[in-house]
């Protein structure tokens, strides 16, 4: 679990002789700084708290306003920390706030109703996608989606032995969302992990052409069962029909 607190750096003083507070986030035993407008003298600063100074109540008020926002977000995100770098974490304690961070799924959802263009397929494996996602990440913005997260995901996804094409699948359509909400001026170009990540290309080593002589033997096959006719007479016809889809085929009309 990430944490917060205030500290001062007593090795790096200011000119005047003060030192600047922090707050020091720890994630994944590794530490980031989040820099306050507060200044206090090394003898003003015990155990995390201000002391012996003038204003020292009204420091420590905000202060303790600060780190109870900071660990609020990272209560909310408990599910994503796993997946986040110490920079990702720190971005999103100092974001301006929560609610402008864009969900993911809801605006999968969204764009997969009201696009017409999407096939049944497609939708099919977008919907595959958010509910693998879902189980693992139940809140999950685009903002969370770093080049680390999609590395970490890709990995977990091989120790279940999902096959690449799954993999690839999934992370195309993580990406092809991301291009759509980035298009739709809903996300900023500067949060795209894609161009750090790209998604594993499935290797098609099998043997996809018949030769002539291949041809004429499946034609002059004897004794097929009436389903092995049927399979050989719809593969001969999207062959003279230059290898029309199968699927295109089976929903044509006259």
């Amino acid at each position: 679990m990430a944490s917060v607190k205030p500290i001062i750096r007593r090795n790096k003083p200011l000119k005047d002789g003060t030192f600047t507070i922090y707050i020091q986030l720890i994630h994944d035993q590794k530490s980031a700084v989040i820099k306050t407008d507060f200044r206090v003298k090394g003898n003003q600063f015990k155990d995390g708290v201000v002391v012996k100074h003038p204003s020292a109540s009204h420091i420590n008020m905000q202060i303790r306003a600060r780190l109870n926002e900071y660990e609020q977000k990272l209560i909310d995100a408990t599910t994503r920390l796993p997946m986040m770098s110490i920079g990702d974490v720190r971005n999103m304690l100092i974001s301006d706030s929560i609610n402008a961070r864009l969900d993911f799924y809801s605006f999968v959802r969204d764009e997969v109703d009201k696009d017409e263009k999407i096939g049944m397929s497609t939708k099919k494996t977008f919907e595959y996608t958010i509910k693998y996602l879902e189980s693992r990440f139940p809140d999950l913005c685009f903002q969370d989606i770093t080049p680390k997260w999609c590395h970490d995901l890709e990995y977990n996804l091989r120790l279940e032995n999902m096959s690449v094409g799954t993999i690839s699948y999934h992370m195309r359509n993580i990406k092809n969302m991301y291009n759509r909400a980035i298009n739709a001026n809903m996300l900023d170009q500067k949060y795209y992990p894609f161009r750090k990540y790209k998604p594993p290309q499935k290797k098609n080593n099998r043997k996809r052409d018949m030769s002539i002589g291949e041809i004429r033997k499946l034609l002059k096959l004897k004794n097929l069962s009436a389903g092995q006719e049927k399979a050989r007479d719809l593969f001969m016809l999207s062959f003279y029909l230059i290898g029309i889809n199968f699927k295109d085929m089976l929903v044509a009309k006259q």
